[in-house]
């Protein structure tokens, strides 16, 4: 009698997990070590759910497709530190780049540690690394799908930027606006944008305007000139905006207007991080972008938001968010009746 959900009484070796690791990544690290493909590993420890047996993409393993408690029990850790580790969900399709840190990868080779993937990688809004103040590097979700083993992901390829002082510091301004964004969307606990304490969604929403805005024709002339960028993708290069249905496991699902190829994301969402992080006297560079905002975003739009977010966001339409002026209509109290005429006068 076949028993396919038998605890797996453990593995005598399991290599640790790296801190913010993927599961996925893990996984791979552990069926390496006792000379397995990913399938294999989770078939032997009876950790696949039977409505599941379809391959998944090791990137893309999540607690859902996955039997956690004998997972867990074979790798000698918590069902919950497991889950804990497992992939963001992504609804329809991922973005058609994500990104990772090569700086990162190298370091870990060199001290002979093993090059992981990290889960915050998987996020469409992970764009530098915060550690080396690096862009991330690009790899489509193909070249992910054809990784099998550890050292494939040692070896994605390396691009060194060569940047002249000037450009250097115009990136710098634009990671540290990208990292910013990041962190006001995946820890809202923690940090809240400079106008008040705002829900995760409504934030989203926010972004959603600002981004179709920055990627409008009417935008073209000022995203083109300002931070010394040369160049706009044009539309072979699919310029245009996707939404992004994430659920991070910490903050609900959150739906995200963004770019589809890692560079452009780098780009809107580092220009839109330096744009709202800071006060509207020292937003100087992107001056016109204020412009366009109170021409181009519809007021009933800009009515949505809180007020504190429209006065930060868009100071040139203040006027319009202010306390509403009390009612001109006329009230039900009764008017002075002229007399009424007696009775045959």
């Amino acid at each position: 009698m076949s028993l396919p959900w038998q605890r797996h009484p453990g593995l005598p070796v399991v290599p640790p997990a790296v801190v913010g690791e993927l599961l996925g990544s893990w996984l791979l690290r552990v069926a390496q070590v006792y000379g397995m493909g990913l399938r294999e590993l989770l078939v032997r420890l009876a950790a696949l759910r039977p409505a599941n047996r379809v391959s998944v993409p090791w990137y893309k393993l999540h607690q859902g497709h996955l039997a956690i408690d004998p997972l867990a029990s074979a790798l000698h850790r918590t069902a919950e530190s497991v889950a804990t580790m497992s992939a963001p969900l992504c609804d329809r399709r991922w973005p058609a780049e994500l990104g990772y840190c090569g700086q990162c990868l190298d370091e870990a080779a060199s001290v002979g540690a093993p090059s992981p993937w990290l889960r915050r990688w998987l996020h469409p809004l992970a764009l530098a690394c915060e550690k080396h103040r690096t862009w991330l590097e690009p790899v489509t979700t193909k070249h992910l799908r054809e990784i099998r083993r550890v050292s494939d992901i040692a070896g994605l390829p390396r691009k060194t930027a060569h940047w002249s002082a000037l450009q250097r510091r115009r990136e710098s301004a634009l990671i540290a606006g990208a990292l910013w964004l990041e962190t006001l969307v995946t820890d809202p606990q923690e940090h809240h944008p400079p106008w008040g304490k705002t829900d995760v969604g409504q934030l989203a929403k926010i972004l959603s305007s600002l981004i179709h805005l920055m990627m409008s024709p009417a935008a073209a002339d000022m995203v083109r000139h300002q931070l010394g960028r040369g160049s706009l993708p044009d539309r072979r290069q699919r310029w245009a905006c996707q939404t992004f249905r994430v659920d991070d496991g910490l903050n609900g699902i959150v739906s995200l207007a963004a770019p589809d190829h890692l560079r452009h994301r780098q780009f809107v969402f580092g220009l839109l991080g330096c744009y709202l992080r800071f006060a509207p006297a020292d937003r100087a560079p992107l001056k016109k972008f204020t412009s366009l905002i109170a021409t181009e975003i519809p007021i009933w739009q800009l009515a949505r938001w809180s007020p504190g977010a429209a006065r930060w966001i868009a100071p040139t339409s203040n006027s319009s968010f202010g306390p509403r002026p009390k009612s001109s209509l006329r009230t039900n109290s009764a008017r002075p009746r002229k007399p009424t005429p007696p009775v045959g006068s």
